[in-house]
This record gives structure tokens, C-alpha cells and sequence, in this order.
């Protein structure tokens, strides 16, 4: 499945280990191992974001502000296929993107301590701050907009 994803974004599927992570809530996410680099590929779900194209082109926007508004903030911005896009669409597989894997990333599907809730909602509150969300993005998906998740943070239960 993912042979020509890879060579999409210019990785040797011979030479290319891919590991599936079942880490995750939305996305299917795979870490993939190519000449000594490190990626995570994803397959966007097109049941919770419509307009992948759109979802792509908010991440650029904001990456691109943040460049050059916040150089020193580390935001992780998509790797361009070999066509100069962020996202690669296949018929019948849907829409991929990849991102540099990040040494020492992990992911927390559910918060299960208050250190946790905390270090969540002051990540947050710094992208926030940092980036003031305006009308140059897309609204992608309306279940998952900021002012949905600045009020369900409100609502955070420790599990």
C-alpha cells in the first residue's frame, strides 16, 4: 500500500522500513525509515476532514506565520512530495501527508494525570498566544475548531 506514498515524497520503498503506530485518534499513522531519516506518514481521515486540500493548506499558513513570527517556536511543518505539495492523493487510498518525525515525541491518546492536563493546556495556550487564529484559514472541520477545543478544555476529565 504505501510503495508508491513513498516514492511520492521521494523515499525508496526497497531501502524504506514503515512501522504502523496505533497511537492515535483520528489519523492512521505509520514512522517511516528511509536512508537514516526519520518520518511519520499519515492517511488523512476523510470522514472527519472533508476538504484535505484545504486541511494542508491551513497547516502551510500557519507554519508559514510562524516562521516569520516566531522563528524559535517549533512547529512541526509537513515535508513537500517531489511535486512541491504538502499532501499526496492516490485513488482508492485517499490523501497522505509526512512530517519529520520528532526524536523523543510520544503521543497521549487519553490524559491520565494532572502533569499531563497541564503541560497540554500550556502548549496550547502558547500556540495560542503565538498564533492568533484569524479568517486565512479554512474552517476544516466544524467539530474540531479552536473555539470547540478552548471550550472542551474547560471540560477536560482526568481518566
Amino acid at each position: 500500500m504505501t510503495e508508491s506514498i513513498l516514492k511520492a515524497y521521494g523515499m525508496d520503498p526497497q531501502v524504506s522500513q514503515v512501522e504502523s503506530l496505533t497511537s492515535g485518534l483520528i489519523n492512521n499513522t505509520w514512522k517511516v525509515t528511509s536512508e537514516g531519516k526519520q518520518y511519520i506518514l499519515q492517511r488523512i481521515n476523510q470522514q472527519v476532514f472533508k476538504k484535505p486540500p484545504e486541511v494542508a493548506e491551513n497547516i502551510r499558513r500557519i507554519a508559514d506565520y510562524l516562521k516569520e513570527h516566531s522563528p524559535g517556536y517549533l512547529f512541526v511543518s509537513p515535508v513537500r512530495n517531489t511535486a512541491g505539495d504538502d499532501i499526496y492523493f492516490e485513488d482508492g487510498k485517499g490523501y497522505f501527508r509526512v512530517f519529520p518525525f520528532i526524536q523523543g515525541s510520544h503521543t497521549i491518546d487519553v490524559v491520565s494525570n494532572p502533569k499531563q492536563a497541564f503541560e497540554a493546556a500550556l502548549q496550547f495556550g502558547k500556540f495560542t498566544r503565538l498564533y492568533r487564529v484569524s479568517t486565512h484559514t479554512y474552517s476544516t472541520s466544524p467539530s474540531l475548531t479552536f473555539t470547540t477545543l478552548r471550550c472542551d478544555t474547560n471540560n477536560l476529565r482526568l481518566h
